[in-house]
């Protein structure tokens, strides 16, 4: 399924389901954490996605996540889909503050991590973006990374501009599991 980034307003809103943000087997997704450690959270460009089955050989998604200033391969959570990803356009020191909420547009269960993006963040991401809206099929992303692990790829049919990102999750204890992992343990 292909998500796509809107901007709405003066904000950058991301519609981004992230039904497979841990690690974790799916009954243990609900609880467990999305870090061990350090929390690591990037939004990154694409040069190639592949299936993991038809990944070039001798490459491989790693097992710690790539440094922010490296590309390399990148997996998501399901180890399903595999993705050349750039070096990372925006991390975690470029987030403001970020906050969980239930939603009032859905009438189904569905929560909102909320992601507001430093000067220099929101210019991060409206270069990233419109690098991404110029690119071809399947390459045409941004994903957002999280400890190494890609959360969401969606799809960017036009450069975002604004300081605010919205992810949308299906349950509240995977909200605030995104919500510690991009602001770290203490939070802000």
């Amino acid at each position: 399924m292909r998500h796509i980034w809107t901007g709405l307003a003066l904000a950058a809103v991301g519609i981004a389901g992230l039904s497979g943000c841990s690690r974790n087997s799916a009954d243990a997704a609900d609880a467990a954490p999305l870090f061990e450690t350090a929390p690591s959270f990037e939004i990154r460009g694409v040069t190639d996605a592949v299936s993991v089955a038809n990944m070039p050989a001798g490459a491989e998604c790693g097992t710690v996540p790539l440094p922010s200033g490296v590309a390399g391969w990148i997996c998501d959570a399901a180890s399903e889909m595999a993705y050349l990803a750039q070096p990372a356009a925006v991390v975690a020191t470029d987030v403001k503050t970020v906050e969980t909420y239930k939603s009032m547009m859905t009438a189904s269960e569905q929560w909102n991590v909320g992601v507001m993006l430093t000067t220099s963040g929101a210019e991060a991401l409206r270069l990233a973006s419109e690098t991404a809206s110029q690119k071809p099929l399947p390459v045409d992303v941004l994903l957002v990374v999280v400890n190494g692990v890609v959360v969401s790829a969606p799809y960017i049919p036009s450069p975002l501009d604004g300081t605010h990102l919205l992810l949308n999750v299906d349950t509240e204890a995977k909200a605030r599991s995104l919500v510690a992992a991009i602001d770290g343990p203490g939070g802000t």
